[in-house]
């Protein structure tokens, strides 16, 4: 079953079990909806710029206590999440990858990099600022490259270590900032002030009398900095 894009809030009606049974046993010219006796269900989605699904899967047995009922039941009790890129590239081929208006397959962003004097440094900053874990680490003879990830990201920071510099990095006036969203933008400058981050003062900005957002900037320990926006309008 495939369904085209869902506004937000909207949903998808897969019908009753018994259906889904019945499909199943239409799919196969060896197999009677009698004769199922389990199944896996899986539900896969593209969301945002994403163009790998992420989703759930779930199997279920088929219980029948007398020919005429039927019961169905969790084989287990946890739902199993696809949300590693790796299970994430496995079952791409049932989903339409996504496009351009032009036709062309849209390029995916996947980290941002910037350079940092001490990794321990900034990997207890990210992780206390933003949840931000290590996703992956790879030592080299002359560098080390950290990919910081989170549960929310689909994009990764990359922080490069270049042994034996000790100067501070000049970050120049081309670099601008980074950015997050969050759901609660006052609890999050109160919590970050808590654990002594010293974030910035809570602004907003409007347009056309509008408001565009609201937002607060931290630093991280190399100065580089990131903005926070109330998760909301197109800051998503």
């Amino acid at each position: 079953m495939r369904q085209g894009s869902l506004d937000t809030g909207h949903y998808l009606d897969a019908g009753h079990f018994d259906a889904l049974i019945q499909q199943l046993a239409e799919g196969s010219e060896e197999i009677a909806a009698d004769d199922v006796q389990s199944f896996e269900l899986t539900v896969l989605a593209l969301y945002g710029p994403e163009y790998l699904p992420v989703g759930a899967r779930r199997r279920f047995d088929v219980v029948r206590e007398t020919p005429d009922r039927v019961r169905v039941v969790p084989a287990s009790v946890v739902t199993h999440q696809i949300h590693g890129k790796r299970e994430r590239r496995q079952p791409t081929p049932q989903v339409p990858r996504r496009q351009s208006q032009q036709g062309a397959f849209v390029a995916k962003l996947i980290h941002t990099m910037i350079r940092v004097l001490d990794e321990a440094r900034s990997v207890e900053f990210y992780d206390k600022a933003f949840g931000l874990k290590i996703a992956d680490r790879f030592e080299f003879d002359g560098f080390i490259l950290i990919y910081l990830s989170n549960s929310q990201a689909t994009h990764e920071l990359e922080l490069t270590v270049n042994k034996g510099t000790s100067e501070p990095y000049a970050l120049g006036n081309g670099y601008g900032h980074m950015a997050v969203s969050v759901d609660d933008l006052d609890a999050e400058h109160a919590r970050m002030s808590s654990v002594g981050l010293s974030p910035k003062d809570i602004k907003e900005i409007t347009h056309n009398g509008q408001t565009l957002g609201r937002f607060f900037f931290i630093e991280d320990p190399d100065g580089y900095k990131t903005e926070v926006l109330q998760r909301a309008g197109r800051f998503q």
